[in-house]
């Protein structure tokens, strides 16, 4: 379930968002188009936004991003994601929506030093490099490249999905320092890899 929330996660949280995709990217032979994608209404100041940030497939498992990450906040090892996933019926309400499962990742400074992995990889190519902590400021990502792996064991089923994203410094685990909803659109891929 971990590696299906990162991928849609990804998506979400990587994706434009001025606009939705309009061609979406292909997972596990499934089209995916973002649909919608905003901060959460409970926490108005969030310390952790995302800025024209752009995802592109370069590969089958591969997506090049393009963007700015504003940060008002050291993040830290002690830094935890969190991402609740529901699949629904249609996009009209909460009532058609069924809850599918969570996916948490900590150690954030562990994962992007540990060479060889995705995160590490992606990381080298951005502001942002592989020393922890980071430090609060405005980062740029041009043309970085990030390797996914497919999602073994998980359906990923056509029909609505809508993910909650947070980010939680463990000092303070009641006021998120980002928080995002995105909601997904999955059908069966017409062409592809």
């Amino acid at each position: 379930m971990a590696r299906f929330c990162f991928q849609l996660a990804v998506l979400a949280a990587i994706s434009s968002f001025d606009q939705p995709l309009a061609h979406g990217i292909k997972i596990n032979g499934m089209d995916v188009a973002l649909k919608s994608y905003s901060d959460c209404d409970e926490y108005p100041s969030l310390k952790l936004a995302f800025k024209n940030l752009v995802i592109s497939q370069a590969a089958k498992k591969k997506y090049v991003v393009d963007g700015e990450v504003d940060l008002d906040v050291d993040i830290t090892n002690d830094v935890k994601a969190q991402v609740e996933v529901s699949r629904c019926e249609d996009s009209t309400g909460e009532d058609s929506c069924e809850f599918m499962g969570m996916a948490t990742g900590e150690k954030f400074c562990d994962k992007i030093k540990e060479e060889g992995t995705p995160w590490n990889n992606f990381m080298k190519q951005t502001d942002f490099g592989t020393s922890c902590p980071l430090k609060p400021g405005k980062y740029s990502v041009h043309n970085a490249s990030l390797e996914v792996e497919d999602a073994d064991g998980i359906s990923l089923t056509p029909g609505y999905w809508k993910l909650r994203m947070e980010v939680f410094d463990a000092a303070d685990a009641s006021n998120p320092i980002g928080c995002s909803i995105a909601e997904v659109s999955v059908d069966v891929a017409r062409e592809g890899y």
